[in-house]
């Protein structure tokens, strides 16, 4: 069992009664726990149905670079109430990026089977290693290195997709992630954590914005004779 302590994520002293009730139903240790396995089950779903790529991918990666962002927010920067929001307001403008892309006529990216397979299997491999690195580091009590953990998953799930895509950029958003991760680990809390998580963020929202661009790339390529001429 865990100690009150080591339960519930260190709030700043200034809070409110009802605003530390309300921050920790959220984010104590058992609902992060249970937040990484729906993670890590959605990412799985996903990648087996071969949304991974594309707009459909771009939306799964903006909202997950949220989800980090806020509570890298929480737990490194001590913010809450309705600032923990303020990240959502870029996955609210990568889903309408994507619902525009969406719409477009014309075929998007279809990757090869190659691509699809190294896709998969590295999706699938991302949603087991946050459940388990995210279930780690808070069995071992010491949540500070919960987002950099978090983002060495993220960063190691885009090299084998560059690779077999192949795709140069997934090459250098992967090292980063990795070298930030690795950061969060050395550099004291909270400093650390802010580093790697709102690393990961940027990288999920860098992913998702390279993988708008190259789905409304693709479909204005594929698009019918007819439509294009209009």
């Amino acid at each position: 069992m865990f100690s009150r302590q080591s339960h519930i994520w260190p709030l700043q002293s200034s809070l409110t009664k009802s605003d530390r009730s309300a921050s920790s139903v959220f984010f104590s240790d058992t609902n992060l726990l249970s937040t990484a396995v729906k993670i890590g089950h959605n990412i799985i779903s996903c990648s087996i149905r071969g949304e991974e790529m594309g707009s459909w991918g771009a939306l799964i990666m903006g909202f997950f670079g949220a989800f980090f962002a806020s509570m890298t927010l929480y737990a490194q920067c001590q913010s809450n109430g309705l600032i923990l929001m303020i990240p959502f307001i870029g996955f609210g403008i990568i889903g309408l990026l994507a619902a525009y892309v969406i719409r477009q006529p014309g075929e998007g990216i279809v990757p090869s089977e190659r691509a699809s397979k190294a896709i998969r299997w590295s999706s699938i491999g991302e949603g087991i290693g946050l459940f388990l690195a995210s279930n780690i580091v808070i069995n071992l009590h010491h949540p500070e290195f919960l987002m950099p953990a978090m983002a060495l998953v993220v960063g190691l799930h885009f090299l084998p997709i560059a690779y077999a895509a192949p795709f140069s950029p997934f090459y250098a958003l992967g090292g980063a992630l990795i070298l930030f991760g690795l950061i969060g680990f050395i550099v004291a809390a909270p400093l650390g954590g802010a580093i790697s998580g709102f690393a990961s963020a940027g990288g999920l929202w860098i992913a998702s914005a390279l993988a708008l661009r190259r789905d409304i790339h693709f479909k204005r390529g594929n698009r019918p004779i007819m439509s294009a001429s209009v």
